[in-house]
């Protein structure tokens, strides 16, 4: 039971969305009417800048960090019977899927990224800097920071399988096809409109000085 309602406050903590938020503490454009209409990290860059999508960035990601080392940690202490590493995948998968799904703004959210790279810190750092260096390469050699995700996403089982561990191979691998596939169906419209030729691009200053010559 105890365990269970984990579950739905680790999901709750998920929906607490930092444009949102911020939006609340921050008056300017709404990031949810403007760009994308995405509430999350990239659209706000595009909508309110550089130190607003940071501060979207670093939220989204914290509260993945505050689900696994303060609720998981105090919820096993009252007896949970789950093993830590397996329930502590299962709350930072149920952190992601609240952001996607936010119980408390119409289950209309983000696309999951920051809070999934806060989960990856916590349980899988070594496989971080792969994470982040396949979505900056894409992102800024295309300008589509959904291509990026997607890819990025593609990592995790990727590197699961190089493991060669026999004995968590399993467990691991399920975690990384969850949250790859929670990622990816989070921007299956962006991949969409990216075949379609419709997929909003970043210009970098330095296409536009290319463009330009």
């Amino acid at each position: 039971m105890l365990a269970a309602l984990g579950f739905v406050v680790a999901w709750f903590i998920g929906g607490v969305l930092g444009a949102d938020l911020l939006a609340k503490l921050w008056p300017g454009p709404p990031v949810r009417e403007s760009g994308s209409g995405n509430p999350g990290a990239s659209n706000a860059l595009r909508v309110r800048g550089k130190l607003f999508a940071l501060l979207v960035l670093l939220w989204d990601a914290a509260k993945a960090v505050l689900v696994l080392l303060v609720l998981a940690p105090l919820v096993q202490k009252q007896g949970g019977s789950m093993s830590p590493e397996s329930y502590s995948a299962l709350l930072g998968l149920a952190a992601v899927a609240g952001h996607i799904w936010p119980p408390l703004s119409g289950f209309k959210g983000g696309k999951g990224v920051a809070t999934a790279l806060g989960v990856i810190a916590v349980l899988l750092p070594a496989l971080l800097p792969w994470v982040l260096g396949v979505w900056l390469i894409v992102f800024l050699t295309t300008g589509y920071s959904g291509l990026a995700s997607a890819l990025a996403a593609l990592v995790l089982p990727l590197w699961a399988i190089s493991t060669g561990d026999v004995e968590s191979g399993k467990a691991l691998m399920a975690f990384c096809m969850m949250l790859t596939a929670l990622v990816l169906g989070a921007h299956r419209q962006n991949l969409q409109r990216l075949v379609r030729g419709e997929e909003n691009q970043f210009v970098f200053p330095w296409q536009k000085s290319t463009d330009e010559k």
